[in-house]
């Protein structure tokens, strides 16, 4: 394996629970040292002392907490560290499957990592050059027209807003209990409701499962800031089924290969085109006669005038479905 991305070691439970202790301790004004530590987590998470030692190792490791050596005490104490710019990382720190951490193998093309465990048999064969199945599927699917997708995109995110009503607007969510700096910490890429409605109106999403794909980020973020057992967790896989049913339901209505295609080469296509006659040949030479009511492309040639009239009928072909498929998203969308 060439490459393994940089991973945290230490859940993200843990951390919370360690980081509630030290706020506490903090709070009494008592210092953070191994002994403290180790007796409130005993009484307020029935950790014994080895599990603690081991868990404030990782967390020390993995960067969620320090440990420097008071002098006036003469003990080593641990701190919850302030996250700055450099915090952010090219990949995330938990696997994007299980949402574990652990040994994790990153994407070659996007910020996703994995365990070995969690991908296919085919990928797993050689998980240095690994392709994630979620850009394997934004590679199959050709861009959309993005003025005909953005008004679509805006109007699931209204219903997705609308079922997780006010949720996950703007994260970290007060409930999640951590600071912006905690936040950081644990979450590699951000992504909240907000971000997704700034991108939708940058025309940043190039088709609906790139769309889709933010909110699988979305989950997973929830996950590792609430717990998977948590209500936000829930919330947040009930609002990934319904996204996914309306962008399936988006996708069926759509047809991309002709959007995309006329979006492209609208402006340069548009009048560009006359009214067509047939070439006529004068002798061997192929010398156009009445060159400038047959066309501007100055061609005599039987075959390359069969490839413009071919050529503009796509044109026009191109221009009845992407009128079709505006029709189609206006009446279910009403944009």
């Amino acid at each position: 394996l060439k490459e393994m991305a940089d991973s945290h070691s230490a859940t993200s439970e843990y951390a919370h629970k360690l980081w509630t202790i030290l706020n506490h301790l903090a709070s009494a004004k008592l210092p953070a040292t191994l002994q403290n530590i180790s007796l409130n987590m005993d009484k307020t998470f029935r950790w014994t002392a080895e599990e603690t030692k081991a868990r404030l190792d990782d967390s020390v490791s993995s960067k969620l907490l320090n440990c420097v050596f008071d002098k006036d005490i003469e003990q080593h104490i641990y701190q919850v560290p302030i996250a700055t710019d450099e915090t952010v990382r090219e990949h995330d720190w938990y696997c994007f499957e299980c949402h574990a951490a652990g040994q994790l193998y990153p994407c070659t093309k996007c910020f996703r990592v994995y365990h070995s465990s969690c991908i296919s048999a085919e990928l797993r064969a050689n998980p240095a050059v690994l392709l994630c199945n979620a850009c394997q599927e934004i590679e199959k699917e050709p861009p959309c027209n993005l003025e005909t997708l953005s008004p679509c995109l805006s109007k699931i995110l209204q219903s997705a807003e609308k079922m997780a009503n006010g949720q996950f607007g703007t994260l970290p969510h007060p409930q999640s209990g951590v600071s912006d700096e905690q936040y950081r910490m644990l979450i590699a890429n951000h992504i909240d409701l907000d971000l997704i409605d700034r991108k939708i109106r940058n025309m940043q999403y190039l088709n609906p499962t790139d769309f889709f794909n933010d909110f699988q980020l979305l989950r997973h973020n929830v996950f590792i800031v609430f717990g998977r057992d948590s209500a936000m967790a829930k919330l947040a896989t009930d609002l990934l089924k319904e996204v996914d049913t309306q962008v399936k339901t988006l996708q069926s209505i759509m047809p991309r290969r002709f959007a995309a295609r006329f979006s492209e080469k609208e402006k340069q296509r548009k009048g560009q085109f006359k009214m067509f006659r047939k070439p006529v040949h004068s002798g061997s030479d192929n010398y156009l006669q009445n060159e400038k009511d047959v066309g501007t492309n100055g061609c005599s040639c039987d075959e390359n005038y069969r490839v413009a009239v071919t050529d503009l009928n796509n044109y026009y072909r191109d221009l009845f479905y992407v009128e079709l498929e505006k029709m189609a998203v206006e009446e279910m969308y009403e944009v």
